[in-house]
């Protein structure tokens, strides 16, 4: 091998040795660059969460489409992100890793950082009967694999769903609310279960964030139907609880590529998933994203056609053939997929008490870019909001 190509591979496996130690859960305990990937990370979610939310904005409710249906909204988005999902996946299987990257024995696992393979695990607990599980727990284990993509496919259509009836109905600063909202529910139960996880001063900057962010926000003399206040009620509890599922889901996911002996006491998966290469650990997001995301389209594939709602928007609506409506849903579809996606991987780096705190910090940098109205006031609640939110962001002491 040439030197040039010898230390292109080096650079590559620096690279991915970065990568693949986010997703410890433990940031403040990750080096910088993986410190840094997640700020990336949180910063492409914040992007992407923003754009979804304009683009959604503009086609539902205001500019020159009004397009008030957001179950054919939402299957739009599902549709465009389950196709990028499975080309990514089809992409991911081509790639094959240097002979240092593949998978080892499980017995070297002590000398090396290698990884296993499915074919590996199979053979060590076919030689540890006694280590391994018996059929009543592998038939219970499906049965909880199940029970989490199903509950993982209903939150993600559900929440989608929610959040385009927001947006289509009210404005998007109650959506915005909605989110801060989502974000002092989860705190609320973390603070209720973590058992003295969070730390004073990581509760106080939350709740001065979130409240600069609430109060920098809200508008005077909100009036809102109970259709759109119902809407944002669920949008509010679903976004609050997705992080969570999806977290668990993965960690069902991930059970073929770790081991039954590498695993805490607890069944928590993170230690054996530190021993699994970069290249499984996306391929397992991208399957799991991707099957999900196709159960969540036929989920509500089956509501748009039930519903007679197919018809509604095939006979009241001329422009579905327009290139400009057809380059913005499928925008707004490819913004779909890179939110879950970023949530996936910045939620295995950090908490879901930190993904979900994230639209928080994008309220307070919409409000300080973008938004000419804000009075004297406003500003200093957004600077002293964002000021405590980058406290809590960087303090790195989540659950």
């Amino acid at each position: 091998m040439s030197p040039h190509h010898s230390s292109l591979a080096g650079l590559l496996h620096r690279v991915t040795s970065v990568l693949a130690s986010v997703g410890s859960g433990n940031l403040k305990a990750q080096s910088f660059a993986a410190q840094a990937v997640a700020a990336v990370l949180a910063w492409i979610l914040i992007y992407a969460g923003y754009w979804l939310t304009f683009l959604n904005q503009y086609v539902l409710a205001t500019g020159r489409f009004k397009f008030p249906y957001p179950l054919a909204a939402t299957l739009i988005q599902l549709t465009v992100s389950a196709a990028l999902y499975t080309t990514l996946l089809a992409i991911s299987r081509l790639w094959r890793p240097d002979s240092s990257d593949r998978y080892q024995p499980l017995s070297s696992w002590n000398q090396h950082d290698g990884a296993a393979s499915i074919g590996s695990v199979l053979e060590e607990s076919r030689q540890r009967h006694s280590k391994g599980p018996t059929p009543a727990v592998i038939i219970q284990r499906i049965h909880s694999w199940g029970k989490q993509y199903i509950m993982l496919a209903l939150v993600l259509c559900a929440k989608l769903y929610f959040s385009n009836c927001s947006l289509a109905y009210s404005d998007a600063h109650n959506y915005e609310l909605a989110e801060i909202i989502a974000a002092s529910l989860l705190m609320t139960y973390t603070i209720a279960h973590a058992n003295d996880e969070l730390s004073s001063l990581s509760i106080t900057t939350f709740l001065i964030a979130t409240m600069n962010a609430f109060f920098a926000d809200i508008k005077p003399n909100i009036r809102l139907p109970w259709e759109v206040i119902l809407s944002l009620v669920f949008s509010c509890l679903l976004s609050a609880a997705f992080p969570a599922i999806l977290i668990r889901a993965y960690g069902f996911h991930a059970e073929p590529a770790t081991t039954w002996s590498q695993r805490s006491e607890d069944g928590d998966l993170a230690p054996a998933l530190n021993h699994v290469s970069l290249t499984e650990r996306l391929r397992i997001s991208l399957e799991l994203l991707r099957n999900a995301v196709l159960l969540s389209l036929l989920l509500v594939l089956t509501l748009f056609i039930v519903t007679g709602e197919i018809l509604s928007v095939w006979r009241n609506y001329y422009f579905l053939g327009d290139q400009s409506f057809i380059l913005i849903m499928a925008a707004s579809g490819g913004l779909t997929a890179l939110t879950i996606c970023s949530t996936l991987l910045l939620v295995q780096a950090t908490s879901p008490l930190f993904v979900v705190f994230v639209p928080v910090m994008k309220i307070l940098w919409r409000l300080w870019w973008y938004d000419s109205k804000l009075d004297g006031m406003s500003h200093i609640r957004v600077v002293v909001g964002g000021l405590a939110g980058l406290w809590f962001s960087g303090s790195g002491s989540w659950p």
